[in-house]
């Protein structure tokens, strides 16, 4: 039986402060951002709240040593590229043993580490120490203790000014003592005093955040005048996430009220709580910009995001099913990811949709036919766990380190690249592709995961005789592997002499348990299965299925031409669904766009439709006739002819066809063994809207009378588009192709084992250059060096 989440789902947000709340102090006047200002000179008692009593352990007290001005320190240059693999790795100096503290600084390109012995600063990218700073027994201003423990070290961005608490056995500062700490003098300039134990100390440009185990002040940079306190529930792990874009301040902290977090908007002088689960809240992030919140619980199943305003749900993602200790959650700058880090030793990364809502705006199409079976009974024993289970995303990208370790996470500088500080003075910088990002191998024993940059086998499954659950048959062979991203959920379809599940069912795999954890039964072959985050496709000879991947409800069936290779494409953007499949006539495609409720037949060949490709977003088309001569590209709203492209003169079979994410080539594999990649030009009308050109000069000779007897064949033949890069392989194989995450790369996978990878010049054309070269299915020591 599945897992069940262990995370229920979220009450609903409490959009006012419930009954036993603490009331919400009188809004605080909003000072405008300043640029890293001066302390004061002068000692400051902050004015206490109505609650604030003598005999209150939470009190605080301010002091400065001497005026100074934070200047910002110039921006290490960035270098470097991180592999797919896992990329960069350094230990920075302390040993594990050393370490008290690792946080990044606001702009996650440099990070701190707080030590027995003091403190050092790191950069991200290269990675290098800036500095470290070894504190004595005698301390400076001859404030410090008898140790050197730093238990808590805050940046200010790049510039000198940091705070400081000290920790460890042998703490260098009393832990209830947050020190303001000036680079430039290397010396405490100031302090903050409290009567409890410092948990954690948040910096912007224009407040300092210290947080207590029930207790939060906020402080104005300017002055260290006390602005704000909140109450909050137990907080031993001092989480609270500050907003770092100049303007409005928004600040998180946990709520009074198990599993809830409290938003405070200072600049509309507002205060949102969100039940966020129902367990206690483990750990929290805030966007850059104060816009989005991710929070996890106790049970560390489920990461959920909210609209900081308004504290809707907009997103569930999914860790596992196992519940781990969330350590780290960190949105990218763009906001399109979210990495998360656990006790569990791996680093996920998922897609965010915060703009789209998944399947709210598809209604369901009409009723289908009764007669054909929804779900095979099999799939009871999982009916209370399938909705939520498939319901959450999964990650689109894993990296896996040291189970046990703790490790905080952030979005680097580059283009998808991730950098991870470990607890055991681990760094690592890594990068990863959300898209073509693997390939699946169905084997006569079994199925096999793929990384494509850089090439390496990420997992196989040799399945035996006696299958999995009971169900698995006489043999091992996998016909069709579908993957879902980069989850640990799969499609699988027996298939060759010896199948291991029967070919008339759809299995679906949970790598996570090794097991199939539900199917779908039909009364004929399966040639096809296709998956969406949101839907599950399965095609047969004659027919499409069309599910809904929460709860495996039957949406629509589709009756088409016949159908042996089990073309079908859909789109993979959220929002809209596009589905195109083959139409009921000779060499036509039909476009299901479920969001417009809008069915589209696009009469694409005068001959059978060999292959067709769908663009990541839906909006393009690429068909293919069974004579492999001519591939032509539509615009799928409206099923207009946009552009035609020329593999060549002579008849093929075409495999494969593959838009670039950027919509800006075309590759196209066929079994004439040559990988041809064309030049788009899906913003001009090519064949619809230009107008022809005037007459040419009657006096030129247009075509030589010894050409007149292919005068009907040349128009056709020079007008059409042809490839500006190829690369050359083995006749005769069966070679399916995508494009790279590196610029201007192709992916290329062939039946026969093999896997390349290759450059093209866009500009020049010609030849591409192979870059990478193995067989899969050789051990690998049998592999190219």
């Amino acid at each position: 039986m599945a897992t069940p989440p262990h995370d229920a789902s979220p009450a609903p947000p409490n959009p006012n402060p419930v009954s036993d709340d603490p009331p919400p102090p009188p809004p605080v006047t909003e000072t405008k951002p300043e640029p890293e200002p001066p302390l004061p000179t002068t000692s400051i008692d902050p004015t206490p709240s109505g609650d604030e009593e003598s005999g209150d352990d939470s009190s605080s007290s301010v002091s400065s040593a001497s005026s100074t001005s934070p200047t910002a320190a110039a921006a290490a240059a960035a270098a470097g590229g991180g592999g797919g693999g896992g990329g960069e790795r350094a230990a920075p100096h302390p040993a594990a043993k050393d370490l008290l503290h690792i946080s990044f600084n606001q702009d996650y390109g440099c990070f701190a580490a707080g030590t027995k012995s003091g403190f050092r600063i790191y950069n991200c990218d290269p990675f290098r120490e800036i500095f470290r700073r070894d504190l004595g027994a005698a301390g400076d201003n001859g404030v410090g203790g008898g140790g050197g423990g730093i238990g808590v070290v805050e940046m200010l961005f790049r510039c000198n000014i940091l705070a400081l608490v000290g920790g460890g056995d042998a703490p260098h500062y009393p832990p209830n003592k947050v020190m303001i700490w000036d680079d430039h003098q290397s010396r405490c300039i100031g302090e903050l005093s409290f009567r409890s134990p410092v948990r954690g100390v948040r910096l912007r440009r224009d407040r300092i955040i210290v947080v207590l185990e029930n207790k939060i002040f906020v402080y104005n940079f300017a002055d260290l005048k006390l602005v704000h306190q909140i109450e909050t529930a137990p907080n031993p792990k001092g989480l609270c996430a500050v907003s770092q874009q100049p303007g409005s301040i928004v600040l998180v902290c946990p709520g009074a009220q198990k599993g809830q977090v409290r938003v405070e908007h200072y600049g509309a002088r507002k205060t949102k709580f969100i039940n966020a689960h129902t367990s206690r809240v483990a750990c929290f992030a805030l966007s850059q910009d104060g816009r989005l919140i991710a929070t996890a619980s106790t049970k560390g199943t489920l990461v959920r995001i909210y609209n900081a305003a308004e504290g809707n749900l907009l997103q569930e993602v999914r860790r596992g099913a196992d519940r781990a200790e969330i350590y780290s959650l960190a949105f990218s700058n763009n906001l399109q990811y979210l990495a998360v880090s656990s006790d569990k030793g791996t680093i996920h990364v998922f897609n965010l949709k915060i703009n789209v809502g998944l399947t709210t705006n598809d209604k369901p199409l009409p009723a289908p036919d009764p007669d054909v079976p929804h779900i095979s009974p099999s799939l009871s024993f999982i009916k209370g766990v399938l909705p939520k289970y498939f319901h959450s995303e999964w990650s689109v990208a894993q990296f896996r380190l040291h189970e046990g370790e703790q490790y905080i996470v952030a979005f680097g500088h580059e283009k998808n690249t991730v950098a991870v500080v470990g607890m055991d003075g681990s760094f690592y910088r890594c990068q990863f592709d959300p898209d073509y990002g693997c390939f699946a191998a169905g084997t006569k024993s079994g199925f096999r995961i793929y990384n494509c940059d850089p090439f390496r086998e990420i997992f196989r499954r040799d399945l035996g005789a006696a299958g999995d659950n009971g169900v698995g048959g006489g043999g091992g062979g996998i016909g069709v592997v579908e993957m879902l991203f980069r989850c640990n959920i799969l499609a699988l379809v027996g298939g060759g002499d010896a199948p291991h599940y029967p070919p008339n069912k759809v299995m679906i795999w949970d790598d996570h348990q090794s097991r199939c954890i539900g199917e779908l039964s039909f009364r004929s072959p399966v040639r096809g299965v296709r998956l969406r985050r949101d839907r599950i496709i399965v095609v047969l000879e004659n027919k499409i299925f069309v599910y809904n991947f929460a709860d495996l409800k039957l949406v629509h069936q589709i009756e088409t031409a016949p159908n042996p290779k089990g073309l079908c494409a859909v789109s993979q953007q959220p929002g809209s669904i596009v589905l195109v499949c083959p139409g009921a006539q000779k060499g036509q495609v039909r476009v299901e766009h479920y969001g417009a409720r809008k069915t589209k037949f696009i009469n694409a060949h005068t001959s059978r439709v060999a292959c067709f490709a769908l663009s990541q977003d839906g909006r393009l088309i690429a068909t293919a006739s069974t004579k492999g001569t001519l591939v032509r590209i539509y615009n799928a709203a409206e099923g207009n002819l946009l552009q035609e492209v020329r593999r060549g003169a002579d008849r093929a079979e075409i495999y494969s066809l593959a838009f670039s994410n950027n919509l800006q080539y075309l590759a196209v594999s066929s079994d004439k063994g040559t990988i041809h990649v064309f030049n788009l030009k899906i913003n001009v009308g090519l064949t619809t809207n230009d107008k022809p050109l005037p007459a040419p000069d009657p006096d030129v000779p247009h075509i030589s009378p010894s050409l007149s007897f292919i005068k009907g064949v040349l128009p056709k033949y020079f007008h059409s588009e042809w490839s500006v890069a190829q690369f050359r392989l083995h006749e005769g194989e069966q070679y399916i192709v995508a494009f790279g995450h590196e610029k201007n790369t192709v992916a290329v996978v062939g039946m026969d084992g093999s896997f390349y990878r290759c450059q093209f010049d866009p500009v020049n054309g010609g030849e591409m250059l192979q870059l990478e070269c193995y067989n899969f299915l050789k051990p690998s020591s049998d592999q190219p060096q």
